[in-house]
């Protein structure tokens, strides 16, 4: 328990280590039947998902808003993030399951700022469908898009 607290400790994406050791810790445990453990481990590995989503949630927020203020300003949305800084955002904001800078697309219509999200991979913004299941991580990233 003492190195799922250290490693729940850290902030996304280092924490996301805690969630790969969780599953190990927790088929040693099963193995063992030390039914606490197993029961345990594997809502510490979730709780530490949701925070690295909350944490990438929060990025795309503040994101949106700077790209909108740069739109007021310029009466265009940005070429790219770097166009942000330092004015609008004084660091890129970083993808919390990556440590990489989130990323962003422009569309005719608007634009999509994204997470790589649970699974890791870049799937170009692609969203969840509204009527997919919590428990759906599928290919999706986490979006925040803005349609004009």
């Amino acid at each position: 328990m003492e190195t799922n607290i250290t490693l729940a400790a850290m902030r996304p994406p280092e924490s996301l280590v805690a969630t790969n050791v969780c599953e190990q810790l927790r088929e040693a445990a099963s193995r063992r039947y030390y039914i606490w453990s197993s029961m345990i481990l594997p809502a510490v590995a979730n709780a530490i998902v949701r925070d690295a989503t909350t944490l990438s949630r929060i990025r795309l927020a503040q994101t949106a808003l700077a790209i909108e203020r740069y739109r007021a300003q310029h009466n265009r949305p940005p070429e790219n993030l770097m166009d942000l800084t330092p004015a609008f955002l004084s660091i890129l904001p970083i993808d919390s399951f990556t440590g990489e800078p989130l990323r962003y697309r422009r569309m005719d219509n608007g634009f999509v700022i994204y997470s790589v999200g649970r699974d890791g991979f870049d799937n170009g913004g692609l969203e969840m469908p509204l009527n997919a299941k919590s428990n759906d991580i599928g290919n999706y990233d986490l979006t925040f898009t803005v349609l004009r």
